[in-house]
């Protein structure tokens, strides 16, 4: 009988506790609640070679049930100017649930998605028109405004 990735509510995820256990080796996590893994904030340096070099962001990070078939949701906490970032910090759906596989872990989140979505942002998909219109009008003044 094949095992299936569905887990009955209540039941403990091992992939939760693995995937959080690396993330916690190589970024600063803090839990939200000390006895679960599901919600926490990792401190998030920005890419090298970029406009958000040198820049620190707080990301809320929230795994739901279905992990690792549908990917966390994540909302940077503090402000960041991007195209595909809304300013309320939530992430465009579409660029994360489109990425993401069964087979990533969180740590990719962090050494994979965040670092290429800053370093390549997607103007034609945007959540904060202002940022979008900057990226496609004046490139080196959106840079600017982001530093």
């Amino acid at each position: 009988m094949a095992s299936s990735s569905r887990r009955q509510p209540g039941k403990p995820n091992r992939k939760i506790d693995v995937d959080v256990s690396k993330l916690m080796k190589h970024y600063d996590v803090e839990l939200v609640h000390d006895d679960s893994l599901r919600e926490f904030y990792v401190k998030f340096q920005g890419p090298i070679g970029g406009p958000y070099e040198g820049g620190i962001w707080k990301i809320h990070v929230l795994i739901s049930e279905e992990y690792p078939s549908k990917a966390p949701k994540i909302k940077f906490v503090n402000k960041i100017y991007h195209p595909n970032i809304g300013i309320r910090g939530n992430v465009c759906v579409n660029v994360m649930n489109e990425g993401w596989r069964q087979s990533n872990e969180v740590t990719h989140i962090f050494d994979y998605f965040i670092p290429e979505l800053l370093k390549n942002p997607n103007p034609d998909d945007p959540l904060n028109g202002g940022a979008a219109t900057l990226l496609l009008a004046d490139k080196a003044a959106y840079e600017q405004r982001v530093k």
